[in-house]
Parts: C-alpha cells; sequence; structure tokens
C-alpha cells in the first residue's frame, strides 16, 4: 500500500491532471455547477453514491451511457483530489456554527 507522502505525488502528476481537466466540468448553467462528467449530466457525486450503494463500475456504464470506465475513475480521482485540498479549518467553523444552531 502506498504511503500519504506518494498518494499526494500522484495527485500532483500533471498527467493526472490533464485526465480529471478532460473529463469534469464544473459549469454554473449544468447542474447548478456541480462537478460533472464532460458532455453529461452525471454528476461527480452521483457515481460516487452509486459506487457507494453496490453498484459495480460495469453497471455503470451499462445504465449510464455514455459513461465509460475512465469517466468513473475520474470522479473517483476528482473527489480524491478536492478532499484532498479541502480547508480542515473552514469545515471546523462550519460545523462549530451548525452545532450553535441546534
Amino acid at each position: 500500500m502506498a504511503d500519504h507522502d506518494q498518494f499526494d505525488d500522484w495527485l500532483e502528476d500533471e498527467e493526472l491532471d490533464a485526465e480529471i481537466r478532460d473529463r469534469i466540468v464544473v459549469d454554473p448553467l449544468i447542474l447548478a455547477g456541480k462537478p460533472t462528467i464532460k458532455g453529461t449530466r452525471i454528476s461527480v457525486s452521483m457515481i460516487l453514491g452509486l459506487v457507494g450503494a453496490g453498484f459495480t463500475w460495469e453497471q455503470i456504464v451499462d445504465d449510464y451511457q455514455p459513461l465509460t470506465t475512465h469517466d468513473i475513475r475520474a470522479a473517483f480521482l476528482y473527489a480524491a483530489h478536492v478532499l484532498g485540498r479541502s480547508n480542515t479549518a473552514a469545515l471546523e467553523t462550519a460545523l462549530a456554527r451548525m452545532t450553535a444552531h441546534a
């Protein structure tokens, strides 16, 4: 298993970034700006949810054409990239505000 430093280096790879950019788009006119697979209205979060619900990549590709396994891979890479770069201080502040209003 790769350690965290290797994973971070892997996410910084320019070819990987290009693959994500070629497949994932954020357009305010499509699904209110949610990240989607280029040329579709299929969101990254929908793909992650389907896999989390137990659908295989092959089932998703069969059910949501023109998706490819490369698109699904890009969705996961995009999510890993975004989550790896998230601002934990901002998240903690938001959670504190939500807790204060509860």
